[in-house]
C-alpha cells in the first residue's frame, strides 16, 4: 500500500517491452498536461526514446508500495501503479517534448484530464499523469509510473526485490473514489 511515512529514496530504471521506450525513475517533472510543457534534460541513453527519472520512497519495511485498480483500463492492461508523491518527482529526458515523436502515444479514455503515455512500437504503457475529478469541483493530482516497466536487475542493485512490493487495492470500477486503499482486491479486481 502507498506509504506516507518516510523511507529510503531510490531510483528505479525501466522501459517498455521493445526497448524503444526506456525510463529511469528518480522523479522531477514540471509538466502541465493540457499545455504539454515539460522540463527536459537531454542526457539520455543513445537509441532510446522515452527516458525519465523518478524518485520514490520505500516503505518502512524497505519495499516498494504500489496500487492495483479495478477500473477497466488498469484491469485490461494489468497495470500496477507506482504513485509518485508529486509531479516534481518526475523528469522526462527524452523525447524533448510530449509532441516530439510519433511513437509516443497519449490515451485518455473516459477521464480526459488523466493522460496515459505509451510506446506505439510495442504498446507498453509507461506512465500516466494529470488530474482525476473527485466530484464537487475537486481534483486529485495523479503522477504514476507503471511498475511493470521496472528493470528488475536495477532494483536488485538498490536492494529491492520487486516480488516483495506491497500492493494496495483501489476501487475505481464503481467510481468509489472515497473508498480508499485496502489490502485485498475490490470486486472485479485482479490480485
Amino acid at each position: 500500500m502507498a506509504s506516507t511515512t518516510s523511507g529510503k529514496k531510490i531510483t528505479i530504471k525501466g522501459g517498455c517491452h521493445c526497448g524503444y521506450v526506456l525510463d529511469k525513475r528518480n522523479t522531477n517533472i514540471s509538466h502541465y498536461v493540457h499545455q504539454k510543457q515539460i522540463k527536459t534534460d537531454h542526457h539520455h541513453q543513445p537509441n532510446s526514446f522515452i527516458t525519465y527519472t523518478a524518485t520514490t520512497l520505500l516503505s518502512p519495511q524497505g519495499n516498494l508500495s504500489a496500487i492495483r485498480c479495478n477500473c477497466t483500463f488498469c484491469q485490461n492492461l494489468g497495470y500496477t501503479s507506482l504513485h509518485l508523491a508529486s509531479s516534481s518527482d518526475f523528469t522526462l529526458h527524452s523525447p524533448a517534448s510530449l509532441d516530439d515523436h510519433p511513437q509516443l502515444g497519449d490515451y485518455a479514455p473516459r477521464v480526459k484530464s488523466v493522460h496515459r503515455y505509451f510506446c506505439r512500437a510495442c504498446g507498453s504503457h509507461v506512465w500516466m499523469q494529470g488530474e482525476y475529478p473527485l466530484g464537487e469541483g475537486k481534483m486529485m493530482p495523479i503522477m504514476v509510473v507503471n511498475l511493470g516497466t521496472a528493470d528488475v536487475e536495477a532494483l536488485k542493485g538498490e536492494g529491492v526485490e520487486i516480488g516483495k512490493t506491497e500492493i494496495g487495492y483501489y476501487d475505481m470500477l464503481s467510481g468509489n473514489v472515497n473508498g480508499g486503499v485496502r489490502d485485498r482486491p475490490w470486486e472485479g479486481g485482479l490480485v
